[in-house]
């Protein structure tokens, strides 16, 4: 065979067999697509067990926690009124006073937030909370209940509290630094700064629903406070008289 029909039949083959390959590659390339979907469905599937599964650990461990009597659980949401009316007057200072002894030694040294103005934000929730309800939020939120748990912790110095908003759930834990007297405060996450504590005050005092739902302003308040639960919540809570 010579060159010249040697290099014929290289291209007649070239001409055949390249579309050819090129079909092939693109009929394979739709499946590679398909596998990766259904990959990723199985990682989404997957990710959703998980979170089912640690919504109903964190769920059954808080109901195995031994209940509060009702003048503990009084005691505790006192704790909690107080912390959400400072917030609600832009004090926070005295809203760190309700955090443990370790978060005020960590937070007494830290900056104010530079960007939200949590007081002034605070006057003008006040405001329109009173001409709305014709009463001082003080006033309304001093019977308040709250909308959830209440559990001991492993000693008698320790308790929890689980706050829902009816779609969310926060967990608090309180410890009792008192000597002669009992002494509750807020266990706040450590990563929780002065500043990011009082710009989610003051986002809190500025949700426009909060005006009409004492609940939310609750749970918006004590939020940063404590650690959110996985999953929505249920309907099984118990409120505080």
């Amino acid at each position: 065979m010579n060159k010249i029909t040697l290099t014929i039949s290289l291209l007649v083959y070239l001409v055949l067999a390249v579309p050819h390959a090129l079909y092939a590659l693109d009929k394979e390339l739709p499946q590679v697509e398909d596998k990766n979907a259904v990959q990723e469905e199985i990682t989404q599937k997957s990710q959703q067990v998980e979170s089912i599964a640690q919504k109903q650990s964190d769920e059954m461990r808080f109901r195995m926690k031994p209940s509060l009597a009702s003048g503990e659980r009084e005691v505790l949401r006192g704790v909690l009124i107080e912390i959400v009316d400072y917030a609600a007057k832009g004090d926070s200072e005295n809203v760190i006073d309700y955090l443990s002894r370790h978060d005020q030694n960590r937070m007494k040294d830290q900056q104010n937030s530079s960007t939200y103005d949590l007081v002034k934000e605070s006057e003008t929730f006040r405001t329109k909370f009173e001409k709305r309800y014709a009463e001082s939020f003080a006033k309304a939120i001093d019977d308040a209940p709250i909308n959830g748990q209440f559990a001991q912790g492993d000693t008698d110095l320790q308790a929890f509290v689980q706050v829902t908003n009816g779609t969310e759930k926060i967990e608090l834990e309180l410890v009792n630094e008192g000597t002669l007297l009992d002494a509750w405060r807020v266990n706040a996450p450590d990563t929780l700064t002065k500043s990011a504590l009082q710009e989610q005050l003051y986002l809190a005092l500025n949700e426009p629903l909060s005006i009409g739902d004492k609940q939310r302003i609750i749970f918006e308040v004590l939020k940063p406070l404590g650690r959110v639960v996985n999953g929505h919540t249920e309907t099984d809570t118990e409120s505080t008289p």
